[in-house]
This record gives structure tokens, C-alpha cells and sequence, in this order.
């Protein structure tokens, strides 16, 4: 059962802090209490976090090479070299080579941007630098969101007679590249290190343009929500003015993408709508499209490509589906009982791993490592949950693999097939060394327990902290109940209008668990809080995203809940036999089964 935890809980001290804050900013204590919970513990944070803003923005000089790498790129342009810019196939890459595109070229750069495909596999390669020399002979070479962990690539360029600029965002290997290196995760000056690849390459065309580099920040915003980097500091601030540009001025390429039913689009919209289909052009092996539709003038054009990538990512959704499909029926043959999930097949498309693990990850709520087979190879991907740094523990075992890189919830790995075994015992006897239990329990994180009206003050400051995700959640609340009112929103619909003395609550797809809204068991929403606005009227709604109950409780419950629940312990599916046990002999199987699995039954 699902487990809720309180995302805070102060001691005396902190709490007068908060309402000394509170009185300073004029904000509800409620609001503050989250924020202070975050880290936004200062009047003059909290101000700067609830109103993002370009102010807000760092100096790019103050990072790391920056000052080398556009002073390199000036000489290049007064000098006529030829440039070359190489990314990476996925929507953050992608919008980071479309930023260097532009900005290079409003600078008098031409550039020759390179976007691989996800079969040439990630970062730089000594076959993708001769295919890039052989094209153009580049006399500057500039990597986006890419290009930290290829000390040897970069060697091997320089020997080939260009001068190297390496801009990332990952972390950081013990050999760096031998050139100019601009990641904020180098100890320096910057004061944030979690910008993504599109965000390092922003900072870089600010430090050639200035402000005219703003105009590109709706490339940024998108591959912040995309690269799910946290939604704090200078993110936050990426954010929200990339999405204030594309909501007054969307680029073309926006406008074909969201279509004409966003008139107020969010970083939700960003996450959910946009960065799919851009992700989805490079796992169907055509990051080419993305990267012409967000550097086409041609109209047209710009509508076939955004197409394109629509019909990519339906395509792509059903291959997904099957490759869970198949990763499922594994799983039900190997069993699910350690620390890992690790998975492999011959079939499956190297494309959609990601995507498969991190739904095995929230779903068994473990690191899930899917792969693919290139001969005796295996090529791969890991996702893994919040409390588990999967990068670490990939990194504690290297001795298995041949190669890897990425970040603490997601890693790009190759091994050789004969190390898979191994890899997968060392893996879990190394999250079994440095995690408990508890990390692997299934917690839904609420902010507070609800006891009286929401207040509408408190909901509109709610609105006034987006934009929310990765490291900045929409707030969840609870709100314990038993017998409660509820209707579907209109005739057959399966959503429910729930009625509650503190909150009117929307339960889409609640029409399933109807009696048991209504019945006298006590049960707990999990729920989000906001403003709905209909037809000018205006009211405080919660948004359920769960619902709790033990099933121990409650004289009204509704027959046809207990019948069901009897019919499935007692009808067993084909083929399965039933064995009658005693009570001390079921008290033996569940400690015996416990054993074999650490995350209970």
C-alpha cells in the first residue's frame, strides 16, 4: 500500500521563521512553509521565486570557459574559419544545436551543424568526426549538450587541425577533454549547476549577443521541461520567459506544433504536448526533422515537418507499447525480487528502452535497465526512482562496463553481453550497501492534510509558482473523508464532481470507484488544488490524483466491492491450483516470501 508522508515538518524555530517570512512578503503561511521547505528560506528568494524573471538571469561570464569560448568563436568569425557544430538527437540536444544555429548565425557565423541519429550512438565518435572533416574541414569544432566524457574524440579532432569547444551539461569524468570546457558543473564562479545542454548553449549566445540571445529562450524553455532538469534558479527563470515568448510571439514551429488549442500554454504543455514529438523524430532515427523544422523559414515546410513528427510519436507510442508488452512477460518469467531491474532482447529497438524503463522504474518503483543486442554487445538504458542515484551506482561498477554517462535518474550504458550477470549482482549488492528498505517504498509526498475551507488566497499563490516540475512538484494534499457526495460531470461521463465540507474536488476516471466514494469508508484524496474559471465564474477546485482506503473500515460499503473482492480470491485463474493452509503455516509463507523479496507483498 502507497505510503504518505508529510513533505515537511518544522521544528518551533522554523516555524517562526516561516511567519516572520510570511508577515514580510504578504504571503499566506502555507505558501511560505513549502517554499521554506524548498530551499527558498529568505525574503528576498522567495520574492525572486515567485516572480521569474531575465533579471534574475546569471552572467554567462561568470561560468567556466566561457570568456574562452567566445573570444575563441570571435576570432573565428573576424578570421573566416569554418565551424563546425555537433549535438545529440534528443529534443535537448536538438534545441541546443537550433540555439548555437541561429545565434552563430546572427553573429556572421555560417555554421555546419551535425545532429547524429540515435543508431550513430550518443556523443562524439572518431567515425563522426571524419565524416564531418570530410565534409567541411572545420577549423573550430563546438559540441552541444555533448562532448564531456570524449577526452579522446576531442584529442583526435585537435590532431586533425581544429580548435575544440566542449559545452555540456552532464557530469563530469575524472578526464576532462584537453580544450575549452563550458559545463556549470565545473567549479567556478557560477553559482547554479543545473542547467541543461540548451541552457549552456543560451548562455553561450548571450555571451556572443547579449540580450538579442533572449529571442532564443523559447528553445530553452522547451529543453529544460524536456531534459527534466529541476525547475529552480535559473531554470525557473528560463522557463517562464520562454514561455511568456511563446505565448505573445510563437515561432512558427511552436505554433505548428501545440496547433490552435493552446491559447495559454504551460510547462506542462512543454512536457507533454511538444518535447514527445521532438524526442520522438529522433528515436524513429530522424532527429534531422526536428532540427529543419526548428530552423526552416519555409511555412510549408514547417507545417509537413511538424506533421511528421506527430505521426513519429503516434508510431512511436505503439512500439512502446509493445516493447512494454514484452518487457512484462520477462519480468512475469524472471520475477521482480532484486534491488534492479535488468532486462534484455534481441527485438527491442534501442529507441524506446528509455522510455519502457522508466515506466517499469515508477511502476515497480526500482532502477530499470533495459537492452538492446548489437552482436556481443548490449546497448542500454537505466531510469531510475528519486532516492536512488543510478549514475553513482553505475559509476561503483565500471569495472562491468564498457562505457556510460548521464545523471542521477537516467544513464546511457554499453557493456559487453557476457557482463550482464555480473553487472546486475554487482548493481544490486551496491544499492543494497548504500539503501535501505524505506528507499524503495511507494511515498506520495503531501504538503498538508486539509482540516478546513482551502483558502482562495492560498490557491492563487499556488497558480503564482509555476512553472512547476522536475525538483519543483505541484503540491499534493490530503484530505481525509468517509461518506461523500458524488455525480459524474455529465451524463455516462467517467469523472466525478465530489463534494467535500473543505474543497470541491474533480476525480477524472473516478466513475469506476463511485460506491466506494460514497460509501461510509473512510478514505483519504490525494489532490492537487487550483482555480477553475467557467463561463466567469471562479472558484478553488482540487484535482484528484489518488485515492486511499485500507478496506478495513466502513458499514456502508458497497456489496458488490466485497463480492468482487471474494470472487478474485476465490476463483483462480486456469490453471492454478488452490492449497489450504493452516494459520501458522500462512504465517510461514509470508515470512518465507518476504525473504525472497524486499519490498513486501
Amino acid at each position: 500500500m502507497k505510503k504518505i508522508v508529510p513533505e515537511y515538518t518544522f521544528t518551533e524555530a522554523q516555524l517562526n521563521a516561516v511567519a516572520r517570512l510570511s508577515r514580510e512578503t504578504g504571503l499566506t503561511e502555507h505558501i511560505v512553509r513549502i517554499l521554506y521547505a524548498r530551499g527558498v528560506d529568505t525574503a528576498e528568494a522567495i520574492r525572486k521565486f515567485m516572480h521569474p524573471s531575465r533579471k534574475n538571469f546569471l552572467s554567462p561570464f561568470l561560468m567556466k570557459g566561457m570568456r574562452e569560448a567566445a573570444e575563441m568563436i570571435a576570432a573565428a568569425r573576424d578570421e573566416g574559419k569554418t565551424v563546425a557544430v555537433f549535438g545529440d538527437y534528443d529534443a535537448d540536444g536538438i534545441c541546443a544545436s537550433a540555439i548555437m544555429y541561429h545565434a552563430l548565425r546572427e553573429y556572421g557565423i555560417e555554421a555546419n551543424v551535425y545532429v547524429p541519429e540515435r543508431s550513430d550512438g550518443y556523443g562524439l565518435s572518431v567515425e563522426a568526426v571524419d565524416k564531418i572533416f570530410e565534409d567541411c574541414q572545420p577549423e573550430l569544432f563546438i559540441t552541444v549538450d555533448c562532448g564531456i566524457s570524449c577526452a579522446a574524440e576531442a584529442q583526435y579532432i585537435y590532431e586533425l587541425g581544429a580548435d575544440v569547444i566542449v559545452t555540456d551539461h552532464h557530469e563530469l569524468p575524472e578526464t576532462l577533454p584537453d580544450c575549452v570546457v563550458v559545463n556549470p558543473k565545473l567549479k567556478d564562479d557560477y553559482p547554479y549547476d543545473n542547467l541543461c545542454g540548451a541552457g549552456v548553449a543560451f548562455k553561450l549566445a548571450c555571451a556572443l549577443l547579449g540580450e538579442e540571445a533572449y529571442k532564443y529562450l523559447d528553445f530553452a524553455a522547451l529543453a529544460t521541461v524536456a531534459d527534466s532538469v529541476p525547475l529552480l534558479g535559473e531554470n525557473r527563470d528560463i522557463v517562464t520567459e520562454g514561455l511568456r515568448l511563446i505565448n505573445s510571439r510563437p515561432r512558427s514551429c511552436f505554433a505548428a506544433l501545440l496547433g490552435k488549442t493552446y491559447d495559454n500554454v504551460t510547462a506542462q504543455n512543454l512536457a507533454f504536448t511538444v518535447a514527445p514529438r521532438i524526442n520522438a523524430a529522433g528515436r524513429m532515427g530522424d532527429a534531422q526533422a526536428a532540427f529543419r523544422l526548428f530552423t526552416s523559414v519555409d511555412e510549408s515546410e514547417i507545417l509537413e515537418l511538424a506533421a511528421k513528427l506527430g505521426a513519429y510519436n503516434a508510431e512511436r507510442q505503439k512500439y512502446c507499447d509493445e516493447l512494454y508488452a514484452s518487457a512484462k512477460a520477462k519480468l512475469r518469467k524472471k520475477g521482480a525480487y532484486g534491488n534492479v531491474i535488468m532486462l534484455s532482447d534481441e527485438s527491442w529497438n534501442a529507441g524506446f528502452v528509455g522510455i519502457v524503463a522508466a515506466r517499469l522504474a515508477e511502476e515497480y518503483n526500482r532502477p530499470a535497465l533495459l537492452f538492446v543486442h548489437n552482436g556481443d554487445m548490449l546497448k542500454g538504458s537505466a531510469r531510475s526512482i528519486e532516492s536512488i542515484n543510478i549514475y553513482a551506482a553505475l559509476r561503483n561498477c565500471s569495472e562491468y562496463i564498457e562505457e556510460f554517462g548521464g545523471h542521477a535518474q537516467a544513464a546511457g550504458i554499453n557493456l559487453k553481453a557476457e557482463n550482464f550477470d555480473k553487472l546486475e549482482a554487482a548493481l544490486g549488492a551496491e544499492i543494497a550497501r548504500t539503501h535501505t528498505a524505506e528507499d524503495f517504498e511507494q511515498r506520495i509526498c503531501v504538503s498538508e492534510e486539509i482540516s478546513e475551507p482551502f483558502p482562495e488566497k492560498f490557491a492563487r499563490e499556488l497558480e503564482a509558482m509555476e512553472p512547476y516540475g522536475v525538483g519543483h512538484r505541484r503540491p499534493l494534499f490530503c484530505l481525509s473523508a468517509e461518506k461523500c457526495q458524488a455525480r459524474p460531470l455529465k451524463f455516462l461521463s467517467p469523472h466525478l464532481s465530489v463534494k467535500s465540507g473543505y474543497i470541491e474536488l474533480i476525480y477524472f476516471s473516478g466513475a469506476k470507484n463511485l460506491r466506494l466514494v460514497e460509501s461510509d469508508v473512510k478514505k483519504q484524496f490525494i489532490f492537487e488544488a487550483d482555480i477553475s474559471r467557467f463561463r466567469g465564474r471562479e472558484y478553488v477546485r482540487g484535482i484528484v490524483r489518488d485515492l486511499l482506503y485500507d478496506g478495513r473500515t466502513g458499514r456502508e460499503i458497497s456489496g458488490s466491492i466485497f463480492s468482487n473482492s471474494v470472487a478474485r480470491a476465490y476463483s483462480p485463474p486456469v490453471g492454478v491450483d488452490a492449497e489450504e493452509l493452516t494459520a501458522a503455516q500462512i504465517g510461514e509463507l509470508i515470512e518465507r516470501k518476504k525473504k525472497e523479496c524486499a519490498y513486501g507483498l
